[in-house]
C-alpha cells in the first residue's frame, strides 16, 4: 500500500511542478531570438534571450533598460534611452539625457542624426547598441508601453554567452 501512495505523491508534485513552472512561463517570461546586429555588441544575431514580461508587476521599464517591443508587426530589441518626460537630444555626435552627456563608446552620431525628443506619456525613446546600423526612434519615433513584450534578463543560447544580462550603463538621470 506504501507503494501506490508514494507512486501517487510523487504523480501529484510532477503535475503540480509542471502547472507552477507553466503558469511562471505564461505570466512572468518570454524568450526571444535576436534577429538583427543593430544591438551588437551587446547581442549578437541568433542569441537566445529571456524576457521579464512587462505585465509582471515589479517591472518598470527604466533609462538604459533593454527591451524587446513590437514593432510594425515585428519584434525588436533595443535599449530605452528616454522614458516618459524625459528630454533627449542629440547634437554635435553626442547624446544628452535631460541635459547631461551619456558618455559611452556605442553613442557616436553624426550630424544628420541631430535632433530634440520629448519623450510623452506612456512612450519611449530607444536606440540600438550599434549605431550605424540600427533602426530604431531616430528613424521611427517613439515606442508605446503597449508595444512592449519585456525586458531582457538573461541570455541562455548561445552556452558561450549564458549570462545574466548585466546593464552596462550606470546612468544618473
Amino acid at each position: 500500500m506504501t507503494n501506490k501512495k508514494q507512486i501517487i505523491e510523487i504523480i501529484l508534485a510532477s503535475f503540480s511542478a509542471i502547472i507552477l513552472a507553466g503558469f511562471i512561463r505564461v505570466f512572468f517570461f518570454d524568450t526571444y531570438i535576436v534577429t538583427n546586429k543593430s544591438m551588437e555588441p551587446t547581442f549578437f544575431e541568433g542569441d537566445q534571450i529571456l524576457l521579464l514580461k512587462k505585465n509582471f508587476i515589479f517591472n518598470r521599464v527604466k533609462n538604459f533598460d533593454v527591451i524587446v517591443f513590437n514593432h510594425e508587426n515585428t519584434n525588436l530589441v533595443k535599449r530605452v534611452i528616454g522614458i516618459e518626460g524625459d528630454k533627449v537630444e542629440i547634437k554635435d555626435g553626442a547624446l544628452y539625457l535631460n541635459d547631461k552627456l551619456v558618455e559611452h563608446e556605442y553613442y557616436i552620431f553624426s550630424n544628420k542624426d541631430n535632433g530634440l525628443y520629448i519623450v510623452g506619456d506612456n512612450q519611449y525613446f530607444v536606440l540600438g547598441d550599434n549605431i550605424k546600423l540600427s533602426e530604431d526612434s531616430r528613424y521611427f519615433g517613439f515606442i508605446y508601453g503597449k508595444d512592449v513584450k519585456g525586458q531582457v534578463i538573461l541570455i541562455f543560447s548561445p552556452k558561450s554567452r549564458f549570462q545574466l544580462f548585466n546593464n552596462i550603463f550606470h546612468h544618473n538621470k
